[in-house]
């Protein structure tokens, strides 16, 4: 029984704290909409523990921010101008503020989501999709979701290395809707993008 329990201790004291990094700083900030609930699917999205996520949070501010923060005239100013260029996640993320604070201050200021002249990088559909970026590349390899090489490919699997024009995703979330269910897809953005196709 001492043998065990000392094994416990040796296990206990090799466990290695999670470094956090700014892009899970970011997907926090995000994400996070105040509840215990929100907490635990971060925990698991990240692959740490409850109370890793909830200590983090603290330290970040998040927790003690639980009250309304108004939108000024700038904050107003940049919101429509970032609405225009990018989706919902980059947009909450570049403004400091959670998701469903941005998409809710869209549609009380009468704001419209309107991407880039059609095209979207990997990183932004899977922003879009709710999914890792991995997935997105797999899906490019395998031919499911058409996409074209821009520019200079400074890393194998960068977020930019790829331009996928707003007809093929349509056409990929039309064909393969159900491999998303059950994600966290913006849907905001999913709606827009399809109801684009039914305009034409």
């Amino acid at each position: 029984m001492a043998v065990k329990r000392q094994n416990l201790v040796g296990l206990l004291k090799k466990r290695t704290k999670h470094k956090w990094t700014p892009e899970d700083d970011s997907y926090l900030r995000v994400n996070f909409d105040g509840s215990h609930a929100s907490i635990s699917k971060l925990a698991a999205f990240l692959g740490v523990g409850f109370y890793a996520v909830d200590t983090r949070l603290s330290r970040m501010g998040l927790k003690n921010k639980g009250r309304w923060q108004p939108w000024s005239v700038e904050d107003r100013e940049r919101l429509t101008e970032l609405v225009g260029q990018y989706p919902p996640q980059t947009v909450a993320e570049t403004m400091g503020r959670s998701l469903y604070a941005v998409r809710g201050a869209v549609g009380r200021f009468g704001l419209r989501w309107g991407f880039r002249d059609g095209w979207y990088t990997a990183g932004e559909v899977a922003q879009i999709l709710g999914v890792f970026i991995e997935w997105v590349h797999r899906r490019i390899a395998e031919g499911t979701l058409i996409a074209e090489e821009q520019g200079v490919v400074t890393h194998r699997a960068g977020p930019w290395r790829w331009r996928i024009q707003e007809m093929h995703l349509r056409q990929f979330i039309l064909d393969h809707a159900g491999e998303l269910v059950g994600r966290n897809v913006d849907l905001w953005a999913v709606v827009n993008i399809v109801a684009q196709g039914n305009a034409l």
